[in-house]
């Protein structure tokens, strides 16, 4: 089965796979919802760890790329602005529930008809989407100045954030490997707790 071949809404790859982190460590609640396996390098694939469909259930609890691909961590990027993306993902799950009984034409009208309403109703809250940006760009510009005085006072520079960012994905990534020099120190007490032991037998 070839993916996006009934349908002329695409998501850009980018963005799949910066969204796929937040699938990690769960199954999916929804029954409707599949992982498409994409054969061929023109396809696109949604797994953050490049893997196929049969590792997709349940993703790995450990990868360096969760922390990188965070929407936080993506410079030009935040969680707010992948919002709209994942109530579209969440959306489309009950229309999943009906185009699964049909035909392929059918099938085809019917997400049209979809996103068709979807845009309308998206078009209806422009003036509110507006306002909220213009409210949300003034919070912003407010705390970016309050931020950037205290980082002055401090003589703190952008390189010293990078640094801290640098430092936070390295301890991340070492999280679950237990320094060699603990692995003596606890062997070291185990021991001692033994021979007191059978010093108080």
């Amino acid at each position: 089965m070839q993916t996006l071949n009934e349908s002329s809404y695409f998501i850009p790859t980018e963005y799949v796979n910066r969204f796929a982190y937040e699938g990690r460590g769960k199954q999916s609640k929804e029954p409707t919802v599949k992982h498409w396996s994409a054969e061929g390098d023109s396809n696109s694939n949604g797994d953050d760890d490049g893997g196929d469909a049969a590792n997709s259930g349940l993703l790995a609890e450990e990868d360096p790329k969760v922390m990188h691909s965070h929407h936080n961590n993506v410079k030009g990027r935040g969680i707010k602005d992948v919002e709209t993306l994942e109530k579209d993902f969440s959306g489309s799950n009950a229309p999943a529930s009906i185009t699964c009984y049909m035909s392929a034409y059918r099938r085809h009208l019917y997400i049209e008809a979809y996103f068709r309403q979807w845009e309308e109703d998206k078009y209806l809250n422009t003036s509110t989407f507006s306002l909220n940006n213009y409210v949300k760009a003034l919070d912003v510009i407010e705390q970016e100045t309050a931020i950037i005085k205290s980082l002055k006072y401090q003589n703190l520079t952008a390189a010293n954030i990078a640094d801290w960012k640098k430092e936070s994905f390295e301890f991340f990534a070492q999280l679950g490997n237990e320094p060699q020099y603990n692995v003596h120190v606890i062997a070291y007490v185990e021991l001692l707790q033994k021979l007191q032991d059978l010093e108080t037998q």
